[in-house]
């Protein structure tokens, strides 16, 4: 995988819940495990209405998973960038996204 050959790996918003079922060959980990993340939080998915109607919780789940969840307040910015992951909390988070990933690939 892209992570596993030393690339950068980036999501932003509920595009973080594909980094739920994400392991990281090299140890057999979750991906997201002992690593500073974020994504969509649970206070944003209350207050559209869709807590309970997505599948799960990124939060939880990256909790559940060992990750160091982040979040900053409902509908702010947030970018975490530990070592080649990176993720943000929700869209006003995705030009930072970029411009992190584009400085990890430089």
């Amino acid at each position: 995988g892209c992570y596993a050959a030393n690339g950068v790996v980036g999501a932003v918003c509920h595009g973080c819940a594909g980094l739920v079922t994400v392991t990281d060959l090299a140890t057999g980990d979750p991906l997201v495990k002992g690593k500073d993340v974020t994504g969509f939080s649970d206070v944003e998915e209350t207050q559209i209405g869709l807590f309970g109607v997505v599948p799960y919780s990124i939060e939880a789940e990256f909790k559940r998973l060992g990750g160091n969840y982040k979040a900053a307040e409902a509908w702010g910015p947030l970018v975490c960038v530990h070592g080649r992951l990176v993720t943000g909390q929700n869209p006003k988070s995705s030009k930072q996204v970029g411009e992190k990933i584009a400085e990890l690939l430089a």
